[in-house]
């Protein structure tokens, strides 16, 4: 008996325990649905404004250069760009040559524009994983259109503090990047480095199936982004009806609502004083929000990557957007040129239009095929 109850007693499983991060998971959870259910009509409001903004803004501007940077990587074009710059960029970030091509569209196109560029690098078997690692921590942040006219222009009134915000942005980028070349430089060295990325391509495609691929891979990709999106949108909107019956400073109301969401963070910072709000929107900027961040990881899912690097990078790079801001407004204040006079953009929501709907339908045609492209597969 005693054997037998010693047997049972190693094969019974043990009783799982919460660990606290799984605990707080689990408590935010049931809030948030708690919260929901109490503002269903404020949810369903934000929700429809989401949709209206990736109709009609995050889809048009941010799918043409998804399937044109996937074009880029697997047409070879990203080695022509890694022979002029790839030198430089090695020397400075201790990343193979390709991966300056991820760092660049990630400058210029911003996020996930970046990211997706690395993760087709890594599957094109042009860098490793840790290298993968390194890269997303300082090639996913805000595009420059993004910075100078949404948030300098519209918001502030200054295009001279958005060209600041957006250099606060490349510089902060580069500091993250240097530095987690000594953080990732040992995982390097116990890496092969001879076998990179998931695998080689056993055979070239023709340019037909490339753009197939790449249309089809980014629509898959926009599915993803525009459910975070949505999701965001209908949780920063009940928080902020919270925020404001609470009392809430604004200051804490912006920073609050820009943890989870740029956007909305960073509308909410452009009211406060010229002064605050300055500093609220850059330490926003540097951190991009929860969405932003499980977009990433949308698109690095399949490839079991590390992400706690990569979030205290976003830390890193809050806190450096908000000391290089603070430097750059002590200095050029004076030249700012801050008005009050709002210029619309994307930020403001504008109405559905009946030509909103011609991009949801090609987007879903590129989806259908993108499943049907796996049904055939398996």
């Amino acid at each position: 008996m005693t054997e037998n109850n010693a047997v049972n007693k190693k094969t019974r499983p043990c009783a799982s325990r919460l660990s606290i991060g799984q605990g707080l998971f689990c408590l935010m959870s049931v809030l948030a649905l708690a919260l929901t259910f109490s503002h269903s009509e404020l949810a369903i409001s934000s929700m429809a404004n989401g949709m209206r903004l990736c109709t009609s803004t995050v889809i048009p501007a941010l799918f043409p250069f998804m399937v044109l940077s996937e074009l880029i990587v697997s047409s070879g074009a990203a080695e022509l760009v890694s022979r002029a710059l790839g030198g430089i960029f090695q020397g400075i970030f201790g990343i193979r040559k390709e991966g300056c091509v991820a760092f660049l569209l990630g400058v210029l196109c911003g996020f996930p524009i970046g990211t997706k560029s690395a993760v087709s690098l890594y599957e094109n078997g042009k860098i490793s994983k840790s290298e993968l690692e390194h890269l997303i921590t300082f090639c996913n942040g805000p595009s420059s259109a993004f910075l100078i006219s949404a948030v300098g222009v519209s918001l502030f009134g200054s295009h001279r503090f958005g060209v600041m915000l957006y250099l606060a942005e490349i510089i902060s980028a580069i500091i993250t990047g240097i530095v987690g070349r000594f953080y990732f430089s040992h995982r390097k060295c116990a890496e092969n480095s001879v076998v990179c990325g998931v695998k080689k391509k056993e055979r070239e495609q023709t340019a037909l199936q490339s753009i197939v691929c790449a249309v089809t891979s980014s629509a898959s990709s926009m599915l993803y982004i525009c459910a975070f999106v949505v999701f965001f949108a209908a949780m920063t909107g009940i928080l902020g009806k919270y925020a404001d019956s609470l009392g809430l400073p604004m200051s804490v109301r912006a920073l609050m609502l820009g943890f989870f969401e740029m956007t909305g963070g960073v509308s909410a910072a452009s009211e406060l004083p010229r002064n605050i709000s300055c500093l609220c929107a850059a330490a926003i900027v540097g951190w991009s929000g929860l969405s932003v961040h499980f977009q990433l990881v949308s698109l690095c899912a399949d490839h079991k990557i590390a992400y706690r690097p990569y979030f205290f990078a976003k830390l890193v790079r809050g806190a450096l957007d908000l000391i290089l801001i603070s430097a750059g407004l002590s200095i050029f204040y004076d030249r700012m040129e801050f008005t009050n006079e709002f210029a619309p953009s994307f930020l403001s929501a504008p109405s559905l239009h009946p030509i909103h709907i011609v991009t949801p339908v090609a987007f879903c045609i590129g989806v259908i095929g993108k499943i049907r492209g796996l049904k055939n597969e398996i």
